[in-house]
């Protein structure tokens, strides 16, 4: 199937939609995808009256996906087609998921449509890693799901840094990684700042994706963490989910 009008960007947020995993740092790619539509949906709202509308995702059992569908305004001139797409197969078997939404919407070249957001344990909170090369991520099965069903891993890899346990700690990774993220040392206000970043730097690929070395150098920078952050007291961003 080819929609139309097409899409022009598939955004997978990756993560595990039980509800005990919501705040959980593996579900960095859920919080992401649930901020970024919230700040589209604010900006669409700002001149209307009444009660604020929350993006709206349609839960499609037969893609295996939550799904949000949506005009985005780029810029004046540019009107852009936006799938965002959180999995609902488990973070493991995410492939099969992304898989069946590019196969119903249609898609013409996966290296320059498919972004996919996801926690890196490699990377400090705070921070953002825009990659779109072979080999970019290895051993995030998530990713390791997409890039074996899909038979490519040449699509834009968005790395939400969450760090790893301390070493002098007796937390194992997968205890870390489905572990919530909290307050301390300023991780759930890292987190938000990454968020940040991450909205921006989409927001600008969409206007302009010949510019990601630039997009690259002003948000993939470790240097550019400011020392007051804006506090979060929360990494719940709601949104609408119909037909479930």
């Amino acid at each position: 199937m080819t929609s139309n009008p097409p899409v022009d960007y598939f955004i997978v947020g990756l993560g595990n939609f039980q509800p005990e995993y919501e705040t959980t740092r593996h579900n960095v790619g859920f919080i992401c995808v649930n901020y970024i539509t919230n700040l589209i949906a604010m900006e669409k709202n700002k001149n209307q009256s009444g009660e604020q509308k929350l993006p709206i995702f349609f839960r499609r059992m037969d893609l295996n996906a939550d799904i949000h569908d949506i005009m985005y305004q780029a810029t004046d001139k540019k009107l852009l087609r936006l799938v965002f797409i959180k999995p609902l197969t488990g973070m493991n078997n995410s492939g099969l998921s992304v898989q069946k939404v590019l196969s119903y919407y249609g898609f013409t070249d996966i290296s320059k449509q498919l972004i996919v957001i996801f926690d890196d344990l490699n990377s400090l909170p705070g921070t953002l890693t825009i990659q779109n090369s072979l080999g970019a991520v290895k051993g995030h099965k998530g990713i390791d799901s997409i890039e074996k069903t899909l038979k490519n891993n040449t699509f834009y890899h968005y790395r939400i840094g969450i760090g790893r346990p301390p070493s002098s700690s007796n937390i194992t990774i997968p205890d870390y990684v489905l572990g919530e993220f909290t307050k301390e040392k300023q991780e759930m206000d890292l987190i938000g700042y990454s968020l940040s970043l991450t909205a921006k730097a989409f927001d600008e690929f969409s206007k302009n994706p010949d510019n990601l070395k630039a997009i690259k150098k002003k948000y993939c920078s470790l240097k550019k963490i400011p020392k007051n952050l804006n506090k979060m007291e929360s990494l719940i961003f709601p949104v609408d989910v119909h037909g479930y």
